[in-house]
């Protein structure tokens, strides 16, 4: 029987888009705009500032997909829910701006989500994936010298992130980025990909940078990435061998450090979960399910609760709070939370839909083709949807995009080159 060529190739705009491609500029721009999502900050000291922001690498993320190679983009049941999430956000946005809600302020907030299907887009089509994985992982070796050195050099940060009975901690490492929560998820992704690649690939360098890259990621002292990458690591080593399930108590051996245990057990105390109460993120959830439900089909439109955007524009949703405008937290702190209350019950089920897609997916592909990378994009996965339930991890470009750039190459693992053997 005859395969059919892809619809969109057939089209007068597919063909100009396809002469368009040059999957190794757009493997180049993908790497740029990771770049300036993770040096944001580094941009910003040396005076580069209209280099930071998300204006320009949003640009550089759309050019990445349009020099993708437009036939290796597969619209697959992951992305099918993916883009129906969009299209509902988009009508919650509509009647959030029938209510008066800014126009602006919900398509920014709906662009911000967006970069994350861009880039699974864009990296589906690029000339060699792995390189550009490979090249990723090199690219984070900035941030966690950074790291390092500002925990090895006790660089005083904010105690705004350490909680008052946090005596023994002074430092937690955050290189370029305006939280050690946003590092430590980073970090917790890269030491997935970069374990999965050295799995398939048995690169030294590679496997280095994710030694290196777990340490800091200690070094963070975030609760949320250790989790993460804790649960990440075990899934991918069970997966790989289940008989290495016998190591898992190794992990026990970070209580020796005493700022481990206080990080740790500090959740336990009545004091933390008081604070918590007051105006940390159990105050949050109430809020935000106060708010949700008054709106709780398609929510209060992208954008307007519950992160920077909102913030900065002063969202008017914010005022219809568990305490009538006054905000004792305007971040959520739970991106799930955030995708609730913003594209209500419909937009959530709908990405839950997406998520269970990606996991079969990678199951899927990883039965078929037995492929370790797969499983580091797999823990990485794991590693961001626990990680989204103490931030944000939509909202952050440096989070956000790199993960979709993980999960669209997922998408071209499966076609690796099978070697020739000479006659």
């Amino acid at each position: 029987m005859q395969t059919r060529e892809p619809i969109v190739s057939e089209s007068f705009v597919g063909g100009f888009a396809q002469q368009l491609s040059v999957p190794i500029i757009s493997e180049g721009l993908l790497l740029i705009a990771v770049a300036l999502f993770w040096y944001e900050g580094f941009f910003s000291s040396v005076g580069l500032g209209f280099l930071s922001g998300a204006a320009i690498p949003s640009i550089i993320l759309v050019l990445a997909l349009v020099f993708a190679d437009k036939s290796k983009i597969k619209i697959a049941r992951p992305l099918i829910f993916l883009i129906i999430f969009f299209v509902v956000a988009l009508f919650s946005g509509v009647l959030a701006a029938g209510r008066g809600i800014s126009p602006v302020l919900i398509f920014s907030g709906w662009a911000l989500f967006a970069q994350f299907l861009i880039a699974i887009m864009a990296a589906q089509g690029v000339a060699k994936p792995r390189r550009l994985l490979t090249n990723t992982m090199f690219l984070s070796l900035p941030m966690i010298v950074v790291g390092a050195y500002q925990f090895i050099a006790n660089q005083a940060t904010s105690r705004l992130w350490v909680a008052v009975s946090e005596t023994n901690i002074s430092t937690r490492a955050f290189a370029f980025f305006g939280s050690p929560n946003v590092l430590g998820t980073v970090l917790a992704m890269v030491v997935l990909v970069a374990l999965g690649l050295f799995l398939s690939e048995k690169n030294k360098y590679v496997a280095g940078i994710s030694v290196l890259a777990t340490v800091v990621t200690v070094f963070t002292f975030s609760r949320s990435a250790w989790i993460g990458l804790v649960v990440g690591i075990a899934l991918v080593l069970v997966i790989r061998n289940y008989k290495l399930v016998i190591f898992s108590p190794l992990a026990l051996f970070a209580l020796l450090f005493s700022q481990v245990r206080t990080r740790l057990f500090t959740v336990l105390t009545p004091s933390y979960w008081f604070d918590s109460s007051l105006d940390g993120r159990l105050w949050s959830l109430n809020n935000g399910f106060h708010i949700w439900a008054k709106y709780p089909l398609f929510g209060t439109g992208p954008g307007t609760y519950g992160g920077k955007l909102a913030l900065n524009a002063s969202s008017p949703v914010y005022l219809q709070g568990i305490q009538n405008g006054y905000v004792a937290l305007y971040f959520t702190d739970n991106q799930w939370l955030q995708l609730l209350v913003q594209t209500g019950l419909v937009g959530v089920v709908i990405f839950a839909l997406f998520v269970a897609e990606m996991f079969y997916h990678l199951v899927s592909q990883y039965n078929e083709h037995r492929d370790a990378l797969t499983l580091g994009i797999m823990g990485a996965f794991v590693a961001f949807i626990i990680t989204g339930f103490f931030g944000n991890v939509l909202e952050f470009g440096a989070i956000a995009v790199p993960m979709g750039v993980f999960l669209g190459i997922s998408f071209q693992t499966m076609n690796r080159p099978t070697p020739t053997v000479s006659s």
